[in-house]
């Protein structure tokens, strides 16, 4: 079996990442966040506002599973409603095929990218998942990946369930976040998974493997 076969096709997987292919070295480079605003009460921020908000997942991505797992321990989805797009994408993106009619039915659309183009008319890189959508406007106002469920924990605080586990202590986070910036740069499936030179893979694979060793 090709490793391409779980992007349906070559011209899909080239499609997909054409923003981040690296042609020269046959890497995929890292994805620049485009909706990078915080929550808070500050200008410029994102109000912390119960039901304004909708957590867009996929259920095939580790990512979105660590957001939903964290929305849903805290208790947080009980202010902040969630939408799934299904495990497979077409040329334009992920797709809402889950729903009646394929649509979102808070957000009225098929396809995750035009919630994102509505946050950006100008956005032409790959719209991911997690995504944060607000939907008074039906644009995507957060997707910082790995910090998603950070936010969650202590941005929305106020709004935990009684009794939801402290998933972020004061006391560890300068470790937890040290550790998350190592997984993020040496576990990392794009590195050698997604590679389109074998110089690029091997590089990928030790680093993988030596990080799985390191104690």
């Amino acid at each position: 079996m090709s490793y391409l076969e779980p992007f349906q096709s070559v011209a899909l997987f080239e499609n997909t990442f054409r923003h981040q292919l690296n042609k020269k070295t046959g890497k995929i480079d890292e994805r620049k966040f485009v909706f990078d605003k915080h929550f808070g009460d500050g200008e410029g921020q994102l109000p912390v506002v119960p039901d304004r908000y909708r957590l867009i997942w996929m259920p095939g991505c580790p990512h979105s599973n660590k957001a939903m797992i964290t929305l849903r321990l805290l208790g947080l989805d009980r202010v902040i409603s969630v939408g799934e797009c299904g495990v497979l994408r077409d040329p334009r993106g992920w797709i809402f095929s889950e729903d009646l009619g394929g649509v979102d039915p808070v957000l009225k659309i098929h396809y995750l990218d035009d919630a994102y183009l509505k946050g950006d008319p100008d956005f032409v890189g790959r719209s991911t998942v997690p995504a944060i959508a607000d939907v008074t406007t039906g644009a995507i106002v957060q997707n910082e990946a790995w910090d998603i469920p950070k936010y969650f924990v202590v941005d929305w605080k106020k709004y935990h369930k009684e009794n939801a586990p402290d998933l972020y202590p004061e006391k560890l986070r300068t470790e937890i976040d040290e550790l998350s910036a190592f997984i993020n740069k040496h576990i990392n499936a794009y590195a050698c998974g997604f590679a389109r030179s074998q110089e690029a893979f091997d590089e990928g694979y030790v680093s993988y493997f030596e990080a799985l060793e390191t104690p």
